[in-house]
């Protein structure tokens, strides 16, 4: 796994009296923070996106099989559970909330 660097906190001066409208960064690595950070964003929304892909995808499975009611299934994935009406934190509840003995999730 990639371990993220997160700089704590990147440190901005504006100099609102001074006649030019520079600003000047605390860090000369301002720019190589910035950089970081966006791209641990993005990062850290695409994990997020699989992974409710992958729970929506287990629930599926986990109510109606692996094999079996393969469209009864994909139509619940697609539909039901895929759509922007349930929430990611109902999404992960749903998931969480079944017994570890019936996970069919392989």
């Amino acid at each position: 796994m990639k371990k993220l660097y997160l700089p704590k906190a990147a440190t901005l001066r504006f100099n609102l009296e001074a006649e030019s409208d520079e600003s000047v960064t605390g860090s000369a690595n301002h720019a190589e923070d910035m950089a970081v950070i966006e791209q641990n964003g993005s990062e850290i929304i695409s994990a997020a996106i699989m992974l409710e892909d992958r729970m929506i995808e287990g629930t599926s499975k986990i109510l109606f099989g692996a094999t079996t009611n393969t469209q009864s299934r994909e139509f619940f994935a697609g539909e039901i559970m895929g759509s922007s009406d349930f929430s990611y934190a109902f999404k992960r509840r749903t998931f969480v909330s079944f017994p570890v003995s019936h996970t069919v999730c392989r």
